[in-house]
């Protein structure tokens, strides 16, 4: 199995007791150790294809199972299922001051399975169905690629909550936005930030009334917004969680990595290449918002006297 990080669902599973077999693409059998698994599917040429298209890293974790490949790259390691996934606190179910009870990854698994979606009464509250005082959106927006959207509500604590997410590789502009006005009618979506390069689709999107602006899309100042949010205050809580449901942004979460640029002089984004729409989205939302929140210092008018 493709396996995005070390502290994934399958070692929560070894943890609990369960055996595992490791079968790699390559070199399970004893007879030959270069010898594809599968051999009727994947010959040695489509493997070694594979890896120079992939590259190194990436193919060792979808093809090889070796989370071990990202040692020391995840952009954010603090991140953990154990730690930053939960149910969101509901209005009505859980007190504004009561802290919901953290899901193991298994249990958020099987909730995502056996949980079945019940329609719920527009609110005119921020937040819906959720206890929220404020949501905000962020949107990575591809023409061939993956469409991501993620939506984000803050709780009385101040807390964010990663609660509902738009993943579609070449969506339709038309499911997208029509995705994208029924979330804004039914949470009351403050603000969309968008990515903004889509210069064009923000124009289009505020004409049907949508409450987009670009994004700040300075990477390295984005990434240590969400970082410092992933961290464990000294609450003992993070300033940021994950909805069990939001399976794609989970897994960016997890998956999310770069490596040293030559000769030291920082990092690369998101190398080698893999998903990171959902991450883009999320610090677009995150990163934008307290820019535009921070209070700006004016001042004051001062006049200058001789001697």
């Amino acid at each position: 199995m493709t396996r995005w990080a070390k502290d994934d669902i399958a070692s929560h599973l070894m943890d609990i007791g369960f055996h595992t077999i490791h079968m790699p693409a390559a070199g399970y059998w004893l007879d030959d150790r270069d010898a594809p698994l599968w051999r009727e599917r994947w010959t040695s040429g489509y493997l070694a294809d594979m890896r120079r298209e992939l590259g190194d890293a990436v193919y060792e974790l979808m093809f090889q199972g070796t989370p071990q490949a990202l040692e020391g790259g995840r952009i954010y390691p603090m991140f953990s299922t154990r730690t930053h996934v939960a149910v969101p606190p509901r209005r009505g179910q859980i007190e504004a001051t009561e802290e919901p009870p953290p899901l193991d990854p298994v249990a958020a698994m099987l909730a995502r399975l056996v949980t079945v979606a019940q329609p719920s009464k527009a609110s005119a509250k921020p937040g819906g169905e959720y206890a929220f005082k404020q949501v905000i959106g962020g949107l990575d927006f591809a023409v061939m690629g993956v469409t991501a959207a993620v939506m984000l509500g803050k709780d009385v604590q101040g807390r964010w909550w990663l609660f509902k997410e738009f993943y579609q590789a070449r969506a339709s502009e038309g499911d997208f936005l029509t995705w994208l006005m029924e979330q804004q009618g039914r949470y009351h979506v403050q603000t969309w930030y968008c990515d903004p390069s889509g210069a064009m689709m923000i124009e289009h999107m505020q004409g049907l009334g949508l409450r987009v602006q670009k994004a700040n899309n300075d990477w390295a100042a984005g990434v240590r917004t969400v970082a410092r949010l992933l961290e464990v205050s000294a609450t003992g809580r993070p300033g940021l969680m994950f909805s069990p449901e939001c399976i794609h942004s989970i897994s960016e979460a997890m998956s999310y990595y770069t490596r040293p640029l030559a000769g030291g002089l920082g990092f690369a984004e998101n190398v080698p290449p893999q998903p990171d729409h959902a991450m883009d989205a999320l610090r677009y939302a995150l990163h934008t918002a307290q820019v535009v929140e921070r209070p700006v210092l004016k001042s004051r008018p001062y006049i200058v006297t001789a001697g």
